[in-house]
């Protein structure tokens, strides 16, 4: 009888692991996966480095980001955190 609790009690605590840290950690994953498939040029984006900058050519893995004028840096895709607003 206490084997068979026992046996609630860890499934009952898995089933709220899962649903409180691994699936909303899958689905932030999913949507920022999305949100680099969509990376187009002149769109305003955040690096993971805290850089601001306007992307002037998207490639696979990479991105060419214009930090300054006449100052642009390649970055992985990975890198940027998100798209931000063109104000």
């Amino acid at each position: 009888m206490d084997s068979s609790l026992l046996l609630v009690y860890l499934a009952a605590m898995f089933g709220l692991f899962y649903y409180l840290f691994i699936r909303p950690q899958k689905k932030a994953q999913k949507e920022h996966k999305e949100m680099l498939d969509k990376l187009r040029v002149h769109e305003r984006v955040l690096t993971a480095a805290g850089i601001y900058g306007v992307i002037t050519e998207v490639g696979e893995d990479t991105v060419t980001v214009k930090i300054a004028e006449g100052v642009q840096v390649d970055f992985a895709k990975t890198a940027i955190l998100r798209v931000v607003d063109n104000n």
